[in-house]
């Protein structure tokens, strides 16, 4: 208001007030926060065109508007030739200014280092989302399906798995389910000296599908678990999470999602909201 003034003489020559200077300021905004997503959509086009193996797709809403986005370059298609046979997904990462969830896609490459192998904003967390992403993920990489993936315990992303990648070893995040353990049965871990030893030992050092079946019931009928509801959501979802069930899967070294959680961080690091 001040500059204002001086340009019109003095404050009492203004026609307009505060009000109006920052509605007229949110208004000037507003118009270059709606240019973003077509000036990304130019920058895609430009990698395109300057790199024909760059790859892109935009979900599209009933009003032409674009709602999600899928991206890779050429040299991530080629490392998902070579690595994509174990694959994260992981979608923790909401923290950009739209509250879009961001999911990089993730894979380990022969020195045991995280490599990317897509990117996508999504606008929800659905069933229909998931697939969408995977589905462009499949076609961007020639149809070639991973072998294994991780992902969180979210029950639209295993609908998606299953439809887009049923043939693929979908294992769940050990620690996004097992991170409540201390909170949910700490009753039991002060009363019970030997039930955390116990639980870790089937938990982590069975081998086999049948030898943690057996502690796992053991625990269970020990500790009298079969009314505890936390403990019978673990047990229900055991088959997706347990080591034992995946010692013959190929998933290097890793039990978590921590690999896109590590890369989240990096970017969170990195790029600005």
């Amino acid at each position: 208001m001040g500059v204002l003034a001086d340009f019109h003489g003095g404050l009492g020559n203004l026609t307009f007030s505060s009000k109006d200077v920052s509605n007229m300021r949110t208004h000037l905004r507003g118009g270059l926060t709606y240019r973003d997503m077509d000036a990304t959509l130019e920058y895609f086009q430009k990698q395109q065109v300057e790199s024909p193996s760059f790859y892109y797709a935009t979900m599209i809403d009933d009003n032409n508007v674009v709602r999600g986005l899928f991206w890779v370059d050429g040299r991530t298609r080629e490392l998902y030739k070579s690595f994509g046979d174990c694959i994260f997904f992981d979608t923790t990462y909401c923290t950009n200014r739209y509250d879009m969830p961001f999911a990089p896609i993730v894979g380990i490459n022969n020195h045991l280092h995280s490599i990317l192998l897509g990117f996508a904003m999504l606008p929800d967390e659905t069933t229909e989302t998931f697939v969408w992403v995977l589905e462009r993920l499949k076609g961007a990489m020639g149809g070639h399906e991973p072998t294994n993936i991780m992902t969180d315990r979210d029950k639209a992303m295993k609908a998606a798995v299953a439809i887009v990648f049923p043939n693929a070893t979908h294992r769940c995040c050990k620690w996004h389910v097992l991170s409540k353990v201390n909170d949910k049965l700490a009753w039991l871990i002060s009363e019970e000296e030997d039930f955390a030893k116990e639980f870790d030992y089937c938990v982590n050092r069975t081998e086999t599908p049948e030898e943690f079946e057996m502690l796992w019931a053991s625990i269970e009928d020990k500790y009298h678990l079969q009314e505890n509801e936390f403990f019978q959501s673990m047990s229900g979802t055991r088959r997706m999470w347990a080591p034992a069930y995946f010692r013959n899967d190929f998933f290097p070294f890793k039990g978590t999602t921590g690999r896109s959680e590590s890369m989240n961080s990096l970017f969170k690091k990195v790029v600005h909201p």
